[in-house]
């Protein structure tokens, strides 16, 4: 395995700020560097130069090897950012005048991210035998990681990591789980070093060092020289095999049963989803693409889990509002639309329902795997409608649901996107002849059937129906999809159904 710095927080928790004052999730390299430069300019290893304590020249060379060589790879261990609304603030005497005293508050934020591991920062060949010494000492010395509330346990040890550094990186082409992180460049020891002495290496005049009736704080320099950006790109697990790879969750304070109300809930969250990111949300969840655009299979769809549906997968919640991200979503795009679903905290779809967000999971393995013995069929929750008329004759409930199915799944046959009759076709005999087979429709006829879409074409017919269905190994048995009209605003949600496998003819 590959040589590491490795830093263990005793308390769990890390606390750090950026430059531009959000919280860091993950120390950078710049920031290890510094910690080190620290304990060798402080810690018992440090020499005295006639004014200052400095760091000795062997852990000057340590220091440098590092500014010439960034970590390989970073260990980002499982982690939850805490980032409340409420901010702390030091109130500060300024001064005093004749008609009062001017105070002064100074605003913190209070976020901190809760971590579960180490971190680790790799190099696949480590520094020279001569500079091991001096770094696992350093190691030893640095007492705290980021701010002083994050007490740190550092060594040397071996590590296997979670993000790969990327040399050269297209700035603009950023994928989900990458991280851009600073690193230190040659002569950023000295440029702090000498920062530090402009601001502490003279001892102040006795006039400026007297007792004073203000607290005006003094703030030190903050050193830019010598730092500069670097990717880090996760090492991402094997690509989900689904229309859908990844699902945002967010539990409801409330149970959601009525499932006539299940597109007007979806549509409430579509619509604050919208407005949390505001001007130039992406189309993969507005479904609003230019006249020139190839439309794809799947978008984002928004569905709702009851408090059953919800323990099918694991959860235990009255229930789940589930965000489905296509597997193929760029990546600053799921940036974008994951922070507006963490951002979210209620809607009112005429009624104030509190959300609490999940972590996310992967959609082709969300549900509960079948027991054994049992074939996995689906059901249609709460219904599905088709998304064309009648294909002319011969054409039967089960052509419409093979459609439906193929539809979602056309990228995963290989069918090219087109229109018209003969295509229609096609995809739903490519469905057929991957192994689907209904085994169970009826028709909905059953109250007002608009409760099952939020808009439909003109002209098409409204024909929602429940079916049970056998995808056989069209998607993975724990994979979450859905089909149809509205399959992205509620509807069409495909849930377990098992059954013995003495019952099912494959």
């Amino acid at each position: 395995m590959p040589y590491a710095i490795i830093a263990e927080l005793p308390l769990g928790t890390y606390h750090g700020h950026t430059g531009d004052g959000e919280i860091d999730s993950v120390p950078s390299p710049a920031r290890l560097a510094a910690a080190l430069l620290c304990a060798a300019a402080s810690g018992p290893r440090a020499e005295h130069d006639g004014v200052l304590l400095s760091p000795c020249e062997a852990d000057m060379a340590a220091l440098r090897w590092l500014e010439t060589h960034p970590p390989d790879g970073i260990r980002v261990p499982p982690l939850s950012v805490n980032q409340p609304d409420g901010l702390a603030y030091r109130i500060r005497l300024l001064e005093k005048r004749p008609h009062g005293r001017v105070f002064s508050r100074t605003p913190q934020p209070l976020g901190s991210v809760a971590v579960n591991g180490s971190y680790a920062w790799t190099w696949q060949v480590g520094p020279p035998a001569a500079l091991r010494e001096p770094i696992e000492a350093l190691c030893a010395d640095v007492s705290h990681l980021g701010m002083a509330e994050t007490p740190v346990r550092m060594r040397v040890g071996t590590a296997e990591p979670t993000h790969d550094l990327v040399p050269d990186a297209d700035w603009w082409d950023t994928a989900k789980g990458d991280l851009d992180l600073d690193v230190p460049e040659q002569g950023r020891a000295h440029a702090l070093l000498a920062a530090y002495r402009t601001d502490n290496g003279k001892a102040p005049a006795v006039t400026k060092d007297r007792l004073v009736s203000n607290e005006t704080h003094v703030r030190p320099t903050r050193v830019t020289a010598a730092i500069a950006s670097a990717r880090y790109a996760s090492r991402q697990p094997a690509p989900p095999s689904g229309p859908w790879g990844q699902v945002l969750l967010a539990d409801v304070d409330t149970p959601l049963t009525r499932e006539a109300d299940r597109v007007r809930w979806a549509v409430t969250m579509h619509k604050a989803l919208i407005k949390m990111i505001g001007y130039g949300a992406p189309p993969v969840l507005t479904g609003v693409y230019g006249p020139e655009i190839v439309r794809p299979a799947n978008r984002c769809a928004i569905q709702i889990l009851t408090e059953q549906e919800a323990s099918a997968s694991g959860a235990s919640s009255k229930s789940l509002f589930a965000l489905m991200l296509p597997s193929d979503i760029d990546g600053a795009d799921y940036k974008v639309i994951k922070d507006a679903w963490e951002a979210l905290t209620e809607i009112r779809p005429g009624r104030r329902l509190s959300l609490t967000t999940r972590p996310e999971q992967r959609a082709d393995q969300f549900w509960n795997a079948p027991p054994d013995g049992h074939v996995r069929l689906w059901r249609t929750v709460p219904a599905a409608v088709p998304e064309t008329r009648g294909q002319g004759r011969n054409w039967t409930l089960t052509d419409a649901i093979r459609l439906s199915v193929g539809l979602v799944l056309r990228d995963q046959l290989g069918i090219p996107a087109s229109k018209g009759s003969s295509w229609y076709r096609e995809v739903a005999e490519a469905a057929r002849r991957a192994g689907l087979t209904v085994a169970n429709a009826e028709p909905v006829r059953d109250g007002d059937l608009s409760r099952f879409v939020h808009k439909i074409p003109a002209g098409l017919p409204l024909r929602p129906y429940r079916a049970i269905i056998d995808l056989a190994t069209l998607t993975p048995s724990r994979g979450m999809l859905a089909i149809g009209q509205a399959r992205h605003l509620g509807n069409g949600l495909l849930v377990p159904e098992d059954v013995p496998a003495d019952e099912v003819t494959r």
